[in-house]
């Protein structure tokens, strides 16, 4: 008869778990943005200018399980690159984190600025 109870205890328990781990996950995601977003109030040109570098990376970084890598634009060059964004969230995703990505500006009155971090949300397009 006290299977019952004990089972009831162990799933509010599992509950309790899985809020706490939710609340930690959701600060360290907010320690992550906050200190990205620091560094770009204190320097915008410096981390704008850092997150449009990319350089050339091989296949077996390509095929690395967490690392981001894009295919070489423009199209007719071979390869892949790798930007300092596409390390960190290799780094997010390793320690099970969401990804974050840079937010930038429309691009319609001028260049594309970058405005600050966010939490990576995929698109369905992008899914």
């Amino acid at each position: 008869m006290t299977a019952q109870p004990e089972k009831a205890i162990w799933e509010e328990m599992q509950v309790a778990l899985d809020e706490y781990k939710e609340k930690l996950r959701a600060e360290q995601v907010g320690a992550v943005l906050f200190h990205l977003n620091l560094a770009y109030q204190h320097d915008p040109d410096a981390i704008h200018t850092l997150l449009g570098q990319r350089v050339p990376c091989n296949t077996a970084l390509m095929r690395h399980p967490t690392v981001v890598v894009e295919s070489r634009y423009p199209a007719d060059q071979a390869g892949y690159t790798v930007g300092a964004l596409g390390l960190l969230n290799a780094a997010m995703t390793a320690a099970k984190l969401p990804r974050v990505a840079a937010m930038y500006t429309d691009g319609v009155h001028g260049p594309a600025t970058l405005v600050g971090f966010v939490e990576y949300k995929p698109t369905e397009e992008a899914g």
